[in-house]
């Protein structure tokens, strides 16, 4: 479980709630920061973020409000599945991976991500979770033939063949090739306008990052919280609290008990592994700029009295978002470097004199991510050491 990366759990988390009906798994509630769904205090995509005060909190948007509605009512196998989906999708409500590819990330079958599809499809709009525009289109538009709409015949052959003409507006070219009139491409713009405008989720990302743990300032203290059995929306159902009479209720009983035991194993190991390297390492963990402090795992094992290899599986494939929205991966604590100052002396010694928006670009490529301005402050206090 310890080797176990955030998204890995969450797909190992919703197999044993498949496998298991002594184990349930709870619908979202309200995100402290986003009032977003969440599977504990924040979801994925804020973990890290600072909590906003209740009285300042922004009130959840009309599509935040329509996801805890879908999920709500979604059946209990089909929603873990069914949340997945509505968190993989685009801007527009577009779904732009293939059924296989989202039930392997999801854990489950492609089966179940047709079924949770479906759903969303009689219960939000026709078109959401298509794979592009030319298909959304055909849905919305079968829509509204069977409720009545009067649709030009031209539609499907425009949709299915000539989507980038259409987006274009090259109307001519396309009546030229179907050997319409360009009145009835005309008609079919008013009807798209009218009824079947792709909506806008106000998303700038599609997947949400998902991260293992989360690194926060509490006033000047710096706090580590993992994911345990409580942020991935993980209990005992209700109706197996009380029962012990039956041997398979028991059984099932005690296997929900020992998975929920071992999330919480991970989670003690993990935070008591990431709350050292935070201590070692807590210059670079507030200042992207700082450099990182000699560090092997083995030290951090003797520190905290684990085995190496210990440390190693809590290490790999682990990431943990930091105060300042970073998301850097635990390997990232170990090694030592110079920083973004050692990487800007080093370019600024060799090859011709460039702009602070050159260099922000190369400084970029070697990993390190600042502004221009950042830049600009940095190589003005190397030039001024360099004049001492």
């Amino acid at each position: 479980m310890l080797a176990t990366s955030g998204a890995e759990l969450d797909a190992r988390v919703r197999a044993e709630v498949d496998r298991n009906p002594a184990l349930e798994w709870r619908a979202p509630r309200a995100c402290r920061t986003c009032a977003g769904p969440s599977w504990g205090g924040r979801c994925r995509q804020c973990a890290g973020r600072r909590p906003l005060d209740r009285a300042t909190a922004a009130p959840a948007d009309e599509w935040q409000l329509v996801c805890t509605r879908l999920l709500d009512e979604c059946a209990p196998r089909l929603r873990p599945v069914a949340a997945y989906v509505l968190a993989d999708l685009d801007e527009h409500g577009l779904l732009d991976r293939d059924i296989d590819d989202v039930a392997r990330s999801a854990g489950c079958r492609p089966d179940d991500v047709d079924a949770a599809i479906d759903y969303l499809r009689r219960n939000a709009w026709a078109g959401i979770a298509a794979p592009d525009f030319g298909t959304y289109f055909q849905l919305e538009l079968a829509a509204l033939r069977h409720r009545g709409f009067a649709v030009p015949a031209i539609a499907d052959q425009v949709f299915a063949g000539h989507l980038r003409e259409w987006a274009d507006g090259r109307d001519d070219e396309i009546a030229a090739v179907l050997g319409c009139p360009v009145d009835e491409l005309v008609e079919l713009r008013a009807v798209v306008r009218r009824h079947l405008a792709p909506p806008r989720l106000g998303r700038s990302s599609p997947t949400p990052q998902v991260v293992d743990a989360t690194c926060d300032l509490h006033g000047e203290r710096l706090v580590v919280e993992v994911v345990d059995e409580a942020w991935a929306g993980l209990r005992i159902a209700p109706s197996y609290r009380h029962l012990r009479d039956a041997e398979e209720v028991r059984t099932q009983l005690a296997a929900a008990q020992a998975f929920i035991a071992r999330l919480q194993e991970r989670a003690s190991t993990l935070a008591r592994v990431i709350e050292q390297l935070v201590i070692v390492q807590e210059a670079f963990v507030r200042d992207p700029a700082a450099s990182r402090r000699p560090l092997t795992r083995a030290v951090v094992a003797n520190e905290l009295g684990l085995h190496e290899s210990t440390v190693s599986r809590a290490v790999a494939g682990k990431v943990v978002r930091l105060p300042d929205g970073r998301v850097a991966p635990l390997s990232a604590f170990f090694g030592a470097d110079g920083g973004v100052k050692d990487a800007l002396r080093e370019l600024l010694a060799t090859g011709p004199a460039r702009s602070d928006r050159l260099l922000a670009e190369q400084l970029a490529a070697r990993g390190h991510r600042v502004a221009r301005r950042t830049v600009a402050k940095y190589r003005a206090e190397l030039q001024s050491d360099s004049a001492h």
